[in-house]
């Protein structure tokens, strides 16, 4: 059976970024053993299929790299503005259909393309998400939030690195693990301040906007607490008391 994949690819803030579909056969088992991966895979789901399948299945990574990933190589190709072409190569014009494979073959050495894309999942495709129980242990809830919650973790990141007060790239990954905290303090709390009618509930909203600006400016508070001064006054190029 055809099942179609969007593909999102980032455009690294110099370039638009850009999606494209991509319908790939799969036989029943295949489709089976995908749902396998997905459910049983026990990090972010929003970096999509292929770190899933990479895991998981080499066949399957395969299949999906080798349908996918020549278009990718050749938009992100387009974009390098320090291509440098070999002798016979200076004047050419490149076709996808026709000159991708050559390009991937000859340049493709000197590029990491990897990291550059997302296969969406497909909605059938995806486990269903568990509902928040008051019998969730804390590796369930740390699970919960390595699987599910990645995007919000990201959103609060991203609050925190643009708001007013810079600091030193140096601190991001202290700035991860207190958020991460600081969100699984909040889903405790939240589970322990509702019944589980209310917890199951389809529309239940966990991470507010408002939430999230709460968490990001306490995460702030606590990284400035627990670091030095020098990492959080900028100027110039050089971080000073």
């Amino acid at each position: 059976m055809e099942y179609t994949f969007i593909t999102f690819i980032d455009g690294n803030y110099y370039f638009e970024d850009e999606e494209f579909e991509k319908v790939i056969e799969l036989s029943d088992n295949e489709v089976a053993t995908i749902k396998k991966l997905v459910d049983e895979y026990e990090s972010d789901l929003s970096c999509g299929l292929m770190p899933i399948l990479e895991a998981g299945s080499e066949e399957l990574y395969k299949k999906f790299y080798d349908a996918i990933f020549p278009h990718v190589f050749f938009v992100l190709f387009q974009d390098d503005p320090c291509f440098e072409p070999e002798p016979g190569d200076e004047d050419r014009t490149w076709e996808e259909d026709e000159d991708v494979e050559y390009l991937m073959e000859t340049y493709g050495d000197n590029y990491d393309f990897d990291d550059a894309y997302v296969v969406y999942i497909p909605d059938e495709m995806m486990p269903q998400k568990p509902i928040l129980s008051k019998s969730m242990t804390n590796e369930d809830l740390q699970n919960y939030l390595k699987k599910w919650c990645h995007d919000i973790q990201e959103f609060v990141f991203d609050i925190v690195r643009c708001g007013d007060n810079a600091f030193s790239n140096e601190l991001d990954d202290d700035l991860r693990m207190i958020i991460n905290d600081k969100l699984l303090s909040y889903l405790k709390q939240t589970i322990r301040d509702n019944n589980e009618e209310v917890l199951s509930k389809a529309d239940f909203e966990l991470f507010t906007d408002d939430v999230q600006k709460q968490i990001a400016n306490e995460a702030f508070d606590e990284l400035k607490e627990k670091n030095d001064p020098k990492y959080f006054y900028y100027e110039g190029n050089e971080y000073f008391t």
